[in-house]
Order: C-alpha cells, then structure tokens, then sequence
C-alpha cells in the first residue's frame, strides 16, 4: 500500500516562547512517520524572533512570512496553498503531537468520501478535550455538544466503527487539500477567529464529505497560544458568541431557524440583562449589524449545497455512529492481593482504582490471615465482602481464597487481573477462573485458550507503569551507572548466555537475582521503584531479554517500568510488540544475540538517539500506559460488558 505523503501547516504570530516545543515534537513525528512529508511554518507578520529561532534550530521547516498580520485563516490559506502534499494536518503553533499521530490520521484517507479527520486532543493535564469527538443536538434553539468519554471511542474504534465527528478542530485536524480548497478555505465571515472550524466541517457534510474521529492520535494543546496572549477575555468571548449566532444563521433550517432559535433568543435577551451578561448583549447586536451579510452567505449556501440543514448533518452524524448504552457504573470495588513491595504492582493499581471509582477496599489476605490466626480467616473475608457490599470483586492473580470466591459469586461480580504466565492452564487454576465473570489476562494467545476451557469473558490487557513512581530520578552516584543494564534473574538459558556475551565486552551492571553461579555478580537482589528509576537514569542501555516468546503483545512489566522512567529499552522482540509499540521511536529491539551485541554498538556511539527514543517511550508509556488508564480500560470493560 502507498504510504500517503502529508505536508503539516502551522501558523504562527509571536509565537517564539512556545515554537521550540511544538516544533520538536513535530519534527519528531515526521522522522517516524515512514511517508514523505514537509512541515510549514505561515508566520503571520510576527514582531518576535520567531523566524529567526526557526532558521537556526530548524532548518528542514519551510517558513512564509506574511507582510502585515492576516489572521488565522488567511496564515492557514498561505500554508495550503503553498503544500506540496495531498493531506494536510493543520496544527497550531501551542499544539505537541505525539511522535506516532500521523499514521493513524491519514489511514482514513483510502476513503473518497473522507473530508477531515480529529485526533484525540489532550489538555495539559492529558484529559480528553471534548472537542475531539463532537456530536451535537439542538436544545431550544442552540447547540448542545453530546458528552462521551474516551473508553467508548475506543471501544468502537477497536469494533471497526467509523467514528464520524461533525467537524475537527483548526488547532489540530488533518484534511484533504483539494476538497479545503473547493469548499474555499475558512469563511471570511467568522475572522478574526472562532467558529470557522465549525463552520467548514458542516459545509463539508453538507457535500457529503465526512469528518471522522481517530482516538488512537494523539496530541496536547497547551492552549497557550496567540488569541489567549494577545486578546481581552471579554472580547474573545464576544467574537467567539457572535459566531455562533452567525453558525446558527447559516445553517439551521428556516422552520428551526423561525420557530425555535429566534423565539428562544428573545427569551434569553432580557433573562441576560437582568444578569448583567453583556457578553451576549453585545455579541447579538454585533452579529444583528452583519445580518445582511449571513443573508446573502446563506443564499450562496443553499445555491451550492441545496436545502441541506444542520439538522440534518446531525442526523447523518448519529444513525452511522450510535453511541454505546449506558450500563451500572461501578462506583464501589473490593480489591484482593498481596502486597508486593518489590514490584509494587498491586499498590499501584489500588492507587489507580481509587482515582476511578468512588471508593476501594484492599483486602490483604496475608495481613488477614496473620491478624486473626486464631480463626478461620476465610470467614473473616467473606464477612468483609459481604459487609462492603462492592459493585466489584477484583482479585490479583488468585489471591482470593478458593472457598471465600465459590461463596460469594452468585451475589458479587468478580474479576481476575492475572499478571503472569506461570502454570496457566493447570487444573487448580481453571477451577477458579471459571468461577469469576472477567479474566484479564497479558498476552493475547490465552484469551482463546480459555474460551475452549469454559472460562467465559477473557480478554488481553497490557499491565503499566504509576504515574507518580515511575518517573525521571536523575542521580550523580557512579553507583548506578553503566553502559549496560539489567534486572531480572537467571530464568533460561538464553538470557544467561546473552548476558555472558555483553558482560565480556561492556560495562554491564546486573541487579536483582542469583547470578554468581553464572560468573556475574549481582549489585542488589532486591530493587524498588525509585531505584529501578535510578537505574533507567544512571544506564546508558537498560536491556529486556525475555523469554515467552511464543505469546502474542506478551509485554513485561519490566518494559513498562523502565519506559515509564525514561530509560533507553533494547529488548528482544516479541509477536505483535509492534502493534503497541513502534522500533525506532518507543524503544529498540532484537531478534537474536548476534543483532542484540550489534545494537549495543551501535547506540553507545549516538546519545542524541537514545535520550530521543527515551523521551519518546516516556511520553508514550505516561499517556497510554499508566495504571490510572489500564484501571479505567479494565472497569469501562466490565462495565461496558
């Protein structure tokens, strides 16, 4: 298939303290995007050194200056007329793409029918912007934007659902140039901003071009761009009122037009007085004195595209992206485990529960049993369970006691998250799984496995890091450093073998097992989060070398975890790796022992690349992979099931 070439446009006015950011991450984007692309920079006559920043550190960006400041739309009509490429994805200058947001845009563009396409936009604190995926309906002569929340999109989007999206943001979206162009760019009636996006999408619609919403991009917008810098709040909210108004002229049918906005608009005019909202005062008489204006603008309207309404794109936009049911949400969990310190997985994902559900008991059943050693610790359990009352039961590995899960089944749903490969299918195991109503297990080979062994609802999720522990720790102690690193025990033959070789011919230092009986010598048996983070630091290298790989997206903890603290990860390679992860961008990896020495050659000599790919794993794995989201992925299932 021909991988389809893009040119990325990004206006820009004043923007110098923030161009470096957004321009590193896109230029990051384009190396990993394996099409051919171009990236533009229209500045719209800027009075800082933003021209100069780009042409020092920056030099593959193509730059056109505007004489005298045009606004936004006419900066992104220079930038698309002057692309080379078919796709454009329009960003704007506060906007930080994630290195992999490219490819999943443009795959929508196979289809004729595909206008524009949204990624999923994120806040400064990685929360899903709601103007990613717009579903709207009219409420008393207005729009009303429908609420929707991420694990839904991807729950269709992982159906093979077209999630269709009135429109895409001008800050991020990417579109075909031609149709832009036919459709005449943004309308010069909403300048200076606001509302122009809105606009396009809807008359795209109108033609019969689609826009879609792809969740699996992803950018953050810092919104700290020009209009919040260089414009008062009260006239930013005023154009941006006034445009709606406009909006709504254009688009509505004449019956919703007369009959509902305009009898509802007088309602709220002296309700807004009493208020004193003269934001809405204001921006209703302005949009009132260009009325002759929205008049002949929906003449041409309907010349062009017929009688279409807003209503009806609305419709369109619903029948062909139904959203999910609402079932119970699980406001209340009972969470069964030991208390693993070394690896800390189960406080890390009680920590993530308690983000997301309303309230969450631990359950310690070592603690338990040790407290009351004097009785049946299992009835103390159950009692706990049943005194609770939770929406949900959910248990670490099998944590549970076998008695106290058959006791409370039939009142409780129950879940198991298995976090290991050991002994999967032994009897004493599956007695137990088939007992409960979700199995979560971490690779994708066993889900079908134990569906042809009666145990119902298996299903793959990958486990994460913590968003808090797993984090950059720098340290100057020589202790932690070396060339080459690794933590793990002597488990196979391979890994041995492997180790040997790279402690012949670098510094390699090894912590957390027995290997002196191999001819290595281990630092530190035992290691913690903070000082695995160290480690991911002090390391040039932090090496995976594991051992299951037979089992499909079978991705350790340890990749996680050192992904999470920021450390260059070479690991072996493992079937499907690559439909999560990307070679090249998130980590390194090899096939054999020979390519794994190489490697390690190879990367020693170039720092830029590693501290590159290093950087990108981090932001990958904290907005993908924390717990926080592998709690919320595993209860929206549930929930959802």
């Amino acid at each position: 298939m021909n991988i389809v070439p893009v040119s990325i446009v990004i206006p820009n006015y004043n923007g110098e303290p923030i161009l470096t950011k957004t321009l590193v991450s896109v230029v990051e984007a384009v190396e990993a995007y394996t099409g051919e692309s171009e990236i533009i920079v229209v500045d719209d006559a800027s009075q800082d050194k933003s021209i100069q920043l780009i042409a020092k550190s920056f030099p593959q960006v193509i730059v056109f200056r505007h004489d005298v400041n045009k606004g936004f739309s006419e900066a992104v009509h220079t930038g698309v007329r002057a692309s080379n490429y078919p796709i454009v994805i329009l960003l704007n200058s506060d906007v930080n793409p994630d290195p992999d947001f490219i490819a999943p845009l443009v795959q929508w563009f196979t289809r004729d029918d595909t206008f524009s396409v949204s990624p999923l936009i994120l806040d400064k604190n990685r929360k899903p912007v709601r103007v990613s995926w717009v579903l709207g309906k009219l409420v008393r002569g207005e729009i009303r934007k429908e609420k929707w929340n991420l694990e839904e999109a991807l729950k269709l989007a992982n159906n093979g659902q077209v999630i269709k999206s009135l429109y895409a943001s001008g800050g991020s979206m990417a579109f075909r140039k031609d149709m832009f162009l036919q459709l005449d760019g943004f309308h010069p009636l909403y300048k200076p901003f606001y509302g122009e996006d809105r606009d396009l999408g809807t008359r795209a619609w109108k033609r019969g071009w689609q826009t879609i919403f792809e969740p699996q991009s992803t950018v953050i917008h810092d919104h700290v761009g020009t209009i919040k810098r260089f414009f008062p709040g009260k006239r930013i909210k005023i154009i941006r009122k006034r445009n709606r108004f406009f909006y709504l002229w254009l688009h509505l049918s004449t019956g919703k037009l007369i009959f509902s906005h305009l009898p509802w608009t007088f309602i709220r005019l002296p309700l807004r007085l009493l208020k004193l909202d003269f934001v809405y005062v204001i921006a209703l008489f302005k949009a009132l004195s260009s009325l002759r204006k929205v008049v002949t603008v929906r003449d041409e309207l309907v010349r062009e595209n017929g009688r279409s309404s807003l209503e009806e794109v609305f419709a369109t936009i619903k029948l062909s992206t139904a959203l999910l049911p609402r079932k119970k949400p699980i406001k209340k969990v009972i969470f069964v485990g030991k208390s693993k310190k070394k690896t800390g997985t189960t406080r890390f994902m009680l920590k993530a529960l308690k983000r997301r559900v309303n309230e969450v008991v631990f359950i310690n059943v070592p603690r338990v049993r040790k407290k009351f050693f004097w009785t049946d610790h299992k009835k103390i359990i159950q009692k706990k369970i049943r005194k609770a009352n939770p929406d949900l039961v959910l248990i670490y590995s099998k944590d549970l006691p076998h008695q106290v899960l058959k006791a409370i089944t039939l009142n409780y749903k129950t879940a198991v998250f298995y976090g290991d490969t050991m002994d999967p299918f032994g009897e004493e195991f599956l007695r137990y799984t088939r007992l409960v109503d979700h199995l979560f297990v971490i690779n994708k080979t066993y889900p079908s496995k134990y569906k042809e062994l009666g145990v119902k609802n298996s299903s793959y999720i990958t486990q994460g890091c913590d968003r808090d522990e797993h984090r950059i720790i720098p340290t100057k102690n020589p202790k932690w450093a070396s060339e080459v690193a690794f933590i793990g025990r002597p488990h196979s033959d391979h890994r041995i073998k492997l180790l040997q070789s790279i402690n012949q011919r670098y510094d390699l230092k090894v912590w957390g097992g027995d290997w002196e009986a191999h001819g290595l010598t281990c630092l530190k048996k035992h290691i913690y989060p903070k000082e695995f983070a160290k480690i991911c630091y002090a390391a040039k290298i932090f090496l995976g070398c594991d051992y299951d790989y037979e089992l499909e997206c079978y991705i350790t903890i340890r990749t996680w975890y050192a992904l999470g603290c920021s450390g260059f990860l070479l690991t072996n390679y493992l079937p499907g790796i690559e439909t999560i992860l990307t070679k090249g961008v998130h980590l390194e990896w090899y096939h054999n022992q020979e390519e794994c020495l190489d490697l390690i050659s190879y990367y020693l000599k170039y720092e830029d690349k590693r501290k590159k790919i290093a950087r990108n794993g981090y932001k990958f794995v904290h907005a993908h992979r924390t717990y926080d989201v592998v709690m919320d992925e595993l209860i929206s299932r549930i929930e959802n099931a």
